[in-house]
């Protein structure tokens, strides 16, 4: 029996209201952009996952945009 494998992804960039406004020294967020990703096994199986760094400030330079344009050139068909 062989194990299964990743056979397609799908991502999606989706931006979500935050409960109450998040504070930072240099913003307010509204609302946080995630990157979301459905991932196809060759098994049936459908899993789903997601990327959340605070896009937009310079603690670190992912955000759900690079996370998605990374995903979708290693792994597009």
């Amino acid at each position: 029996m062989t194990a299964p494998t990743i056979e397609r992804i799908e991502t999606r960039l989706v931006d979500l209201p935050t409960i109450r406004p998040h504070k930072l020294s240099v913003a307010t967020m509204d609302e946080h952009t995630l990157m979301l990703l459905k991932i196809y096994c060759s098994d049936g199986v459908v899993r789903i996952g997601e990327g959340t760094p605070i896009a937009g400030m310079a603690y670190w330079p992912e955000s759900p945009e690079s996370m998605k344009l990374a995903i979708d050139a290693c792994f597009s068909t």
